[in-house]
């Protein structure tokens, strides 16, 4: 996708945020509801943006560490990575629908199950591990990192059906 098809994506998603919000008026389940529909967009995003700061570059220099290069470095293919990518935007759209139509207690916990997800597959793609820590061993700097053992394409679907 281009600039044009980008954008316009972006503003009809935008749009339709700002609608719902409307719609919502005073009813903060139905506002955190938004959020868990563009789930996938925004969480790239902020996680970006802030591994970026940590990181001492300037928040809007492009790299390659978005959440599709990090699925990619753990051994999936680029379609198997597009398929899991298309299946968590429709698993945060169903959660923010039901989200809008049970607003109250049962929307609420539709809310901290979407973020309970979203954290484990930040952690699970690496983007939550303990920093790498340095150490000086003989005069020499010694690095110790920690690394996620690759996806593998049956087993995500077998840990999909348990779950």
């Amino acid at each position: 996708m281009g600039d044009v098809g980008s954008l316009q994506l972006g503003l009809l998603l935008a749009f339709f945020s700002i609608e719902t919000l409307k719609v919502a008026g005073s009813h903060h389940v139905q506002i955190l509801s938004s959020i868990v529909v563009l789930g996938v967009p925004i969480g790239d995003t902020i996680i970006s943006f802030l591994r970026r700061l940590s990181r001492g570059v300037h928040p809007f220099k492009p790299d390659r560490d978005h959440i599709h290069h990090r699925l990619i470095q753990l051994g999936l293919t680029h379609r198997q990575t597009v398929w899991i990518l298309y299946l968590f935007a429709f698993v945060f759209t169903v959660t923010g629908i039901l989200m809008y139509l049970y607003s109250g207690a049962t929307g609420v916990l539709l809310f901290f199950m979407a973020m309970g997800v979203a954290v484990f597959s930040a952690w699970r793609v690496g983007y939550l591990e303990v920093q790498p820590y340095s150490t000086f061993f003989n005069g020499q700097l010694a690095g110790v990192s920690s690394r996620i053992a690759p996806l593998r394409w049956n087993r995500f679907w077998h840990q999909l059906l348990i779950f």
